[in-house]
């Protein structure tokens, strides 16, 4: 075992193991496994996991775990840190972690591999400075350990108490300390106490304190030159004798023969216990790690391939319904309509102070808003998604505890809806409405008899006047709601004609950890697919209404390159599971951002506030100019090919962000945002069986910190804040992809194309047969 946290006990520490048969536990310690070659079982609270290379597993304090492999050739760095040492870190934090990279798949575990190359770089390297090297790298560890996997619990979790307990016996283990100190210190009778802490520690009170006792006086038996009896007293034993008892039963030796045989045994050594087999695997294992190249080779089948479920031009958020009174958002949702043929738009705050008053209870709509929004959807034939959330009427909140006032409330909104509808339908005829969506979210997070009761009113209101409207719900963002919710609307007889939902990898109430989740709409689709398969509603269209990133702002990560790769792979990963999806939002000048006079405020919109694309934009573009069949994907592509046989690839190197950097953002300026995603290039090479001999032409479309990215114009010029209409003129032009062409000649059924791709670059590639 080799010490990696300084000042700490010699039974902590990192070491390698290459056999895990007569595995020994610790104690009172977490402990941590890395695979870095072979394969090791874990057999841990009724679940059994299989790592592979590169793969880790934590075990927590108090989780009953076996390890075995049936390797021939195995080699496992294990990691053990004491309780105290977290303890120290965590402050009153509950030591608990959820560290699995078989079991959480979609979180992305670079940062945690980085750290365990580097200190088996530093174990292979044998380096005589090397232990100062490994006290940081330890700490380093420790903190990507607690930034990313550490586990908030709820008190309903995770008793408190008895970390309390714990907290208490660690800072007082030197002193006298009986069960009945203890337990008259935690207003708990002796009896009871003695029952609790067995149950929760699997030890008696007696025991586990002198566990603790002897953890921490190992270190004086090993490391200093105090005599036994001292060492018994600085650590809280009664006696020497009883010192000794303990130790002899925990080493089967007494403490100074011990110090002997281990002072005999470490006399020459500061360096690693190893034998040179290992060190030879280790420094193998760090040259392929230092050298490897990020390189595929993906062969594919034209000829087999089946049709693509999402279209992502169906619909997108144009935000509040009064920003469409501005000429400068009408100019832009008109253009971003045509470049990216938007077929409809989502508007929200159809009910929002702006357009709706109560004065003495009674309703008042400001109808010449309403007839100019409307004015303008239906003059440029523009279907819409009204998003009927649930506003604060004066002094109606809808989720007011009170029965009564509920009720009120819900008068009150079948009246304003009832004046809005009958108001559309008679100034613009249901001809030119008939065809719109309503979708009532559940932002303000009702219970399911609550919100049922809401729905239903509104599906029953809106149906009266045509039935050729569509009315869904439930709008809600996943990991906000019961997992239920589904199973109890449908009990309560609720109609949906779509389901709706909501997803985001970072809000107000994002957990540090979660910030990494490389796939989050994904696994958000898929969770509410759980739910749904129980349900009635398991086949009806399933929309994302509402999607980003981020919906914090003003945060320039919006306007990098890394958000056109977000959008391409997040749409990549939901291609087969939703009918619609909705990026919020359309363009920067609809949010109320500080800043406005900066060319980028770190806002969330495919456009700037001067109409320029955005990297994000033409994750968008790229993505609908593909083809109506796939042929293959992954993470990183999307392959498709049309009737004609001509092939459209997309390809992303989403660089996922690094959290502990993330959390530090607003003290990096815009110039070094790129410092918060982890850098790694990558280039593939595309195989296509079965094209037709002759000769391809083949496009590459491009996007990149080198080519096409509106912000990485900007640093050009110094991050300027007032530009001309030919300073915007030019940016636009520059904000624009990189075009390649080449001709590839193929005369065995086999078109080979080769893909190059920098840190979050994004390249659409299409082939299409000009020559036979």
């Amino acid at each position: 075992m080799y010490n990696i946290f300084n000042s700490f006990d010699s039974k902590s520490g990192f070491q390698i193991l290459t056999d895990v048969n007569d595995y020994k536990r610790h104690e009172l310690s977490v402990v941590f496994f890395y695979v870095v070659f072979g394969s090791l079982v874990i057999d841990k609270q009724e679940e059994s996991f299989t790592l592979m290379k590169d793969d880790f597993l934590l075990v927590n304090y108090g989780e009953n775990f076996e390890i075995h492999s049936q390797s021939k050739e195995l080699m496992v760095c294990e990691i053990v840190i004491p309780l105290y040492v977290l303890r120290d870190s965590l402050q009153n934090n509950t030591i608990r972690f959820d560290c699995n990279s078989v079991k959480n798949t979609a979180l992305n575990h670079s940062m945690l591999r980085d750290t365990m190359h580097h200190l088996i770089s530093t174990f292979a390297s044998n380096d005589k400075k090397f232990p100062y090297k490994y006290f940081e790298l330890g700490f380093q560890f420790l903190d990507v350990l607690v930034t990313n996997y550490h586990m908030e619990l709820e008190s309903d979790d995770y008793d408190t108490r008895l970390e309390s307990i714990l907290k208490y016996i660690y800072t007082n283990y030197n002193i006298r300390l009986s069960l009945d100190d203890i337990a008259s210190h935690f207003y708990m009778s002796s009896s009871y106490f003695s029952r609790y802490f067995k149950q929760e520690t699997g030890k008696n009170f007696i025991d586990f304190i002198n566990q603790v006792r002897l953890m921490k006086a190992i270190e004086d038996v090993e490391l200093t030159d105090k005599n036994i009896t001292q060492i018994a007293v600085d650590h809280g034993f009664a006696s020497t004798t009883a010192f000794n008892k303990s130790f002899k039963e925990a080493y089967k030796t007494t403490p100074s023969l011990y110090r002997q045989q281990y002072q005999e045994e470490h006399k020459a050594e500061l360096a690693i216990d190893q034998n040179e087999k290992v060190v030879e695997q280790l420094k193998e294992f760090n040259y392929e790690y230092k050298n490897k190249t990020m390189h595929e080779e993906i062969t594919l089948d034209v000829r087999k391939h089946k049709p693509q479920r999402l279209q992502v031009t169906k619909m997108m958020n144009v935000g509040p319904a009064h920003k469409l009174l501005e000429f400068q958002v009408q100019e832009q949702l008109l253009k971003t309509r045509k470049s990216l043929r938007i077929e409809s738009f989502r508007i929200i705050d159809i009910f929002s102070e702006n357009i709706v008053s109560i004065e003495n209870d009674e309703v008042f709509l400001d109808y010449d808003k309403i007839q100019n929004v409307f004015n303008f959807l239906i003059r440029n034939n523009i279907p819409v998604m009204i998003e009927l959330e649930t506003p604060a009427f004066a002094k109606y909140q809808v989720n007011d505890q009170d029965a009564d006032m509920f009720e009120q409330y819900l008068d009150i909104y079948k009246e304003v809806l009832r004046k809005f509808m009958s108001f559309l339908i008679n100034q613009f005829m249901i001809v030119n409405v008939g065809k719109y969506r309503f979708e009532l979210s559940n932002q303000s997070n009702l219970n399911s008899s609550r919100y049922a009761k809401l729905y239903k009113a509104i599906f029953m209101l809106l149906k009266s006047y045509s039935n050729n409207f569509k009315i869904g719900g439930v709008g809600f963002e996943v990991g906000y709601a019961n997992n239920d919710v589904f199973e109890k609307l449908e009990k309560q007889n609720v109609v949906f004609d779509f389901i709706t939902m909501h997803s985001y990898t970072i809000d107000s109430q994002t957990k540090l950890k979660d910030i990494g989740n490389n796939d989050k709409l994904a696994n958000d689709v898929a969770e509410v697919k759980k739910q749904l398969k129980q349900t009635k509603y398991q086949d009806l269209p399933l929309y994302v209404t509402s999607w980003n990133y981020s919906k914090i702002y003003p945060d320039y990560v919006n306007d990098t390159c890394f958000k056109g790769a977000y959008v391409v792979r997040s749409l990549q990963s939901i291609s087969d599971e939703v009918d619609e999806i909705a990026y919020d939002v359309m363009c920067d000048v609809v949010i109320d951002a500080k800043n406005t006079n900066e060319l980028l405020n770190g806002s969330y919109g495919l456009l700037n506030r001067q109409g320029i694309y955005k990297p994000a934009f033409y994750g968008y573009k790229f993505y609908h100019h593909l083809r109506s069949e796939v042929i293959g994907k992954n993470a990183n592509y999307i392959a498709t090919i049309d009737e004609g046989y001509d092939i459209g690839i997309l390809c992303n190197n989403y660089c996922h962000i690094e959290p502990s950097m993330y959390i530090k953002k607003d003290k990096i300026h815009v110039n070094d945002i790129n410092q918060l995603f982890h850098n790694e290039s990558k280039s593939f090479r595309f195989h296509l069986e079965g094209v037709t001999n002759g000769e391809y032409e083949v496009r590459m479309f491009t996007i990149s910190t080198t080519s096409g990215s509106l912000i990485d114009e900007w640093k050009k010029w110094d991050y300027v804040n007032f530009v001309t209409g030919m300073d915007i003129d030019h940016l636009a032009r520059k904000s624009s992809p990189d075009l390649m062409i080449k001709k590839v000649h193929v005369t065995n059924e086999i078109l080979t194309v080769d893909i190059d791709l920098a840190p979050n670059q994004i390249s659409t590639m299409y082939c299409g047969l000009i020559k036979n």
